[in-house]
């Protein structure tokens, strides 16, 4: 029981380190999921699994009517979530965070600039005369696998490469939100637009009111993902606009949280059975409240969505999408050049991008490394980044035509399987 307890204890006072715990499975699983996708694809199962996905799914209320196909509930509303948490994540890390002043976030934002423009750049060299569309998707890093392989070098690693790593990843996938909301968006509506205007106003009057409770948020937040998605903008945007109206601040100030429950706590010290009777639990109720309401609305949503986040939408994702079919058929050389752009820009681009980039600020700006930190461990670090799978994935379902993006998740899949090899190898000598 004492055993549990600790541990209990331990998580509640190591935030950081039950994140890194909780990306680490995340990325097992998902691997589960991408070998599972594979093997129904390249199967007798094969005809089924893709009809599966495309089976259309809805709601018809009066006037009110959506369908869409099964993968598209999942990569536009699923994933519109995982974004909502990214949302959560970045303006955690800038409030509070790793990110939180400018001396902490210069070197992993500059970093993950440098590790987006040059990977995309050498793409867009390797296909200037062909389908320029894919540059975006050697951008990404999947934070979940870059974290999870790094927690498998064990306790050697420093803790300032850890918080290095995961903060890049954080403005990474700000990066990627961007490039997604601003390059890859059709037609707009903007009848639409303008309603979703209206909602990110309520939103705005939601924050400024400090409203503690988060239902509001999230029904706010679902009204604008169906504005943003008839509007033709992609849906998944609501959820990082929404995260950004969520107010990072708790409803009861901390020293009216300790006062409060010193008192209540002082109440369940003076029975001297300190037995649940019901005046107790009472006491215990009111703490329990408080504790909630001395937290952040931001905090308390991150902390529900992580695991639902982690455990659930990413291995869904993971195995509707990466079901890819070995025989890539006859691509030609568009199909070559963009293969060997996603891969080049990963494996070459990402860890070419990050050290440059942090070295030329090193070497012109007033910036240091973490704390036990070499620039060798950086370049492992680098290499990891090149590790796309997830947003790279979701990104290239957006920039290619169905019969190219076969190639272009599979050349996702080779290449951050590489970087994954590379980066642990190199950096188990390095640490």
């Amino acid at each position: 029981m004492q055993k549990r307890i600790n541990r209990l204890i331990s998580n509640t006072l190591d935030p950081f380190g039950r994140f890194l715990k909780l990306e680490s499975s995340s990325s097992m699983l998902m691997i589960g999921s991408m070998i599972m996708a594979l093997i129904f694809a390249n199967s007798a199962l094969s005809d089924g699994y893709f009809s599966f996905f495309q089976q259309k799914l809805g709601v018809t209320m009066g006037a009110f009517s959506l369908y869409k196909p099964l993968i598209l509930w999942i990569n536009d509303g699923l994933m519109a979530l995982f974004f909502l948490l990214v949302g959560l994540e970045v303006k955690r890390e800038f409030v509070h965070g790793e990110l939180s002043t400018p001396a902490q976030a210069v070197l992993p934002a500059v970093g993950a600039v440098g590790g987006a423009v040059v990977p995309a750049a050498i793409y867009a060299l390797l296909n200037m005369n062909g389908v320029m569309s894919g540059w975006g998707v050697p951008m990404a890093t999947d934070i979940a696998f870059a974290i999870g392989l790094l927690t498998l070098l064990g306790s050697g690693v420093p803790s300032g490469l850890k918080v290095f790593l995961a903060s890049l990843a954080v403005v990474d996938d700000l990066l990627a939100v961007l490039v997604i909301a601003l390059f890859y968006t059709e037609s707009i509506v903007m009848s639409y637009l303008m309603w979703g205007a209206v909602t990110i106003a309520v939103l705005f009057v939601l924050n400024r009111m400090k409203v503690a409770a988060i239902t509001p948020y999230m029904v706010a937040g679902a009204v604008l993902w169906y504005c943003l998605l008839k509007a033709g903008i992609h849906a998944t945007a609501a959820g990082v606009i929404t995260a950004m109206f969520v107010p990072s601040a708790p409803a009861i100030p901390l020293n009216v949280f300790s006062r409060l429950t010193r008192a209540s706590v002082s109440k369940i010290d003076n029975d001297e059975n300190r037995e649940l009777t019901k005046e107790n639990e009472h006491e215990l109720n009111r703490v329990i409240h408080m504790a909630t309401y001395a937290s952040s609305p931001l905090s308390r949503l991150e902390e529900s969505l992580h695991s639902f986040t982690a455990y659930i939408i990413m291995p869904v994702f993971a195995f509707s999408n990466m079901g890819l079919l070995f025989d890539i058929g006859n691509v030609g050389a568009d199909g070559a050049a963009v293969s060997a752009g996603i891969a080049a820009g990963l494996i070459i681009g990402k860890p070419l991008g990050i050290v440059g980039s942090v070295a030329l600020l090193m070497k012109f700006g007033k910036v240091s490394l973490p704390e036990g930190v070499s620039m060798k461990q950086i370049i492992g670090a680098g290499m990891l980044a090149g590790v796309g799978l997830t947003m790279s994935i979701f990104i290239s379902t957006m920039a290619f035509a169905e019969e190219m993006q076969n190639v272009a998740k599979l050349s996702i899949l080779g290449a951050s399987a590489v970087s994954a090899v590379l980066g642990l190898f190199y950096l188990k000598k390095q640490i």
